[in-house]
């Protein structure tokens, strides 16, 4: 069983980590009771699994947070280049992604980049291309029975 620490040493409510011991985490204003009753309460305490557990939780939220403007604007391309929703749009990059076995956000960093008239790499082209069609494919004729774009 881990030893439990007190998840602030320095009382400033920020993460910190105790020399020596491994480390423990505070994440301030976010437990239950603090700083929203106005009643002071003793400082939630860690096991260190916990606290470093809370840690790469927070530094997989800051990557996800610096990801998503790329993510979101290759979206809006693949929207308005073959008219189809958030959620195709978000469908094709994570399909590209899951066939050339590359991170959604590298699918995304390329896409964008066409736009300033950087080409595609070649097999990210190919595997865009599949993922497109079989989205058509999937989504079937139109109202007039002709191909939709």
């Amino acid at each position: 069983m881990s030893e439990r620490v007190p998840a602030s040493s320095d009382g400033t409510g920020r993460p910190t980590r105790a020399s020596g011991q491994g480390g423990c985490a505070h994440i301030g204003g976010f437990l239950e009771g603090e700083r929203t009753t106005g009643v002071e309460t003793e400082p939630e305490v860690f096991s260190q699994d916990e606290a470093v557990r809370l840690l790469r939780e927070i530094e997989q939220l800051k990557r996800a947070m610096e990801s998503r403007p790329v993510i979101d604007m290759a979206r809006g391309m693949l929207m308005a280049g073959f008219a189809c929703t958030p959620d195709e749009a978000w469908n094709l990059l994570v399909a590209v992604s899951q066939h050339a076995n590359i991170k959604v956000r590298l699918v995304a960093q390329a896409v964008t980049s066409t736009a300033a008239g950087e080409p595609m790499p070649a097999d990210l082209q190919r595997h865009l291309t599949e993922a497109v069609r079989a989205w058509l494919a999937r989504r079937g004729p139109g109202p007039d029975g002709s191909p939709r774009r």
